[in-house]
């Protein structure tokens, strides 16, 4: 073979590095779900129920069930058990081998819900009706946006938080891992509901 239009190597070559991002967008695009160094994160859409199986990251496996249909997240079972209020996996719940099952629907059962937390492990987590709790993992900076339609107070390391309320209704959170790799979320519904 012979290299085109000047370039250094074989036709194609060139643009292999960009395999990864292609992977990547046609499973977030497709699919629904991301993956970064802080696990799973399902981003729920009114689209047909599907599966995807044997998704490699890391050293973990996913076999990802999609069922339901609607932009908010009810519940995800995994490896059998179940979370509600975030739409990240905890990551303390992975295994090496998974199986993720989204519940999706119409409208947000959750009175509050972590929607993405850039970059940033969330674990320890646990969910109640009055509360959600969880310890967030990060080094530098992150960002944690949370989804609620009443008021929702937010706490970090038992101080409140600074929060950014945005036009879709998320809440958006900066989080400095500057003084401490580790920092505990915790958020209840507001006094106003």
């Amino acid at each position: 073979m012979v290299a085109r239009g000047n370039w250094n190597c074989l036709n194609g070559i060139w643009q292999a590095y960009s395999l990864r991002g292609w992977y990547a967008t046609i499973v977030h695009n497709i699919v629904g779900v991301d993956l970064d160094e802080g696990g799973l994160t399902v981003y729920p859409y009114s689209g047909k129920e599907m599966q995807l199986l044997g998704l490699h990251f890391g050293e973990k496996t996913f076999d990802i069930h999609l069922c339901g249909s609607g932009a908010f997240v009810k519940s995800i079972e995994i490896n059998g058990s179940a979370i509600f209020g975030t739409n990240k996996v905890p990551f303390d719940m992975l295994m090496d081998k998974n199986k993720v099952v989204v519940y999706r629907g119409e409208t947000a059962e959750s009175f509050c819900t972590i929607k993405k937390t850039y970059g940033i492990k969330i674990s320890e987590y646990s969910y109640t009706n009055e509360m959600v709790e969880a310890t967030l993992n990060g080094c530098a900076n992150g960002e944690c946006v949370l989804y609620s339609e009443k008021p929702i107070e937010v706490m970090l390391n038992e101080q409140p938080a600074e929060m950014q309320l945005c036009k879709d209704g998320n809440y958006k959170i900066q989080i400095d891992f500057s003084n401490a790799q580790s920092v505990k979320l915790a958020c209840k519904k507001g006094e106003n509901v």
